[in-house]
Order: structure tokens, then C-alpha cells, then sequence
């Protein structure tokens, strides 16, 4: 096919036709072209089913938890924005990513423990901050807390009550 464009230079193509009388702008034409667009709002926390695939069960489960008090809190509150929502989401699947290769009855390299907490961590600054200070916030991280204490060697719990407590 040939075509002129506005200056009068010939254009060349050939292929089969797709898309005829296409106007606007940002259009994709092609074959077998797979095209999502992914909001960077996310009304509701949930961690990837592959990640929990590779994770022991006893913590897949207690991640399962802590996204089910999450998304309790987040529907209960007025408050949380969402891209307060984004970063509880993303600091939580960091964490399960790192919990990749613990087992509950067995003590991980010093490395793989200081990386788990500073992401617990930065998990537990997200969720604080964004969510009403109370006794349910608190014991959302439970399941975590109690879960990994044995494997991290250090009652997480008060790491927990010291950064709400800073933030009063």
C-alpha cells in the first residue's frame, strides 16, 4: 500500500489490515498484542499466590493474616489514602519475598535475618502510619511477630509498640 503524508512524501507499508479508520491518539495496532493497564490505586492488600507458593505454610498462612487484618482496617478507616495502600502492599510482599528460604525449626544466616527485619520494619513504618493507632493495628502483626521471633532471635512485638508509640 502507498500513501502521502502531508508533505507529499510516500509512505511504503504492507501487512495485513488491522484497525481500519483508527482515530486519536495512543492507539496499538498490531496482532496478538496483550495490552493492561494496571491502576497504581489498589483498594485491597494481597501478596502474590506464587510468592506464598514457595514460602513454609505455617508462614504463608500467618502472611494470609496479616492481609486479611490489613484489608479489615484499610475498609474500616476513612483515612488511609491509596497510595498509603501502595506502600503497605509493596513493604509486605518485599517481606514475604524475603521470607523465601526461612523454616520455622531452623535458624537462617545472620545476613537473611537483618535483611527480614529491616523489611518487617519498613512494613510495620507503612502500616502504623497509615492506620488508626489502635489495639486492632497492634494486633494485625501478631501472626508475624510471634511466628518469626524464634527464627529472628528477637521478640518483634516491641519493635512494633516502640514505632507506634513514636508516632503518637
Amino acid at each position: 500500500m502507498q500513501e502521502n503524508d502531508e508533505e507529499g512524501r510516500s509512505i511504503f507499508a504492507g501487512g495485513d489490515v488491522i484497525g481500519v479508520n483508527v482515530t486519536g491518539d495512543k492507539n496499538i495496532i498490531g496482532k496478538n498484542i496483550n495490552v493492561s493497564q494496571r491502576s497504581s490505586e489498589i483498594n485491597e492488600i494481597t501478596i502474590n499466590q506464587q510468592i506464598l507458593s514457595k514460602l513454609d505454610q505455617e508462614y504463608a498462612n500467618a502472611f494470609m493474616q496479616v492481609t486479611e487484618s490489613l484489608n479489615n482496617q484499610i475498609k474500616q478507616s476513612k483515612d488511609v489514602k491509596p497510595e498509603q495502600v501502595v506502600e503497605i502492599q509493596k513493604s509486605l510482599e518485599d517481606l514475604a519475598k524475603e521470607t523465601d528460604g526461612i523454616e520455622p525449626n531452623e535458624q537462617p544466616p545472620e545476613e537473611k535475618k537483618k535483611t527480614w527485619k529491616e523489611k518487617f520494619k519498613v512494613f510495620a513504618k507503612y502500616a502504623i502510619k497509615a492506620l488508626p493507632k489502635t489495639a486492632a493495628t497492634l494486633a494485625l502483626f501478631t501472626p508475624l511477630t510471634a511466628g518469626f521471633s524464634k527464627q529472628i532471635e528477637e521478640g518483634l512485638q516491641p519493635i512494633v509498640e516502640g514505632m507506634q508509640a513514636a508516632l503518637d
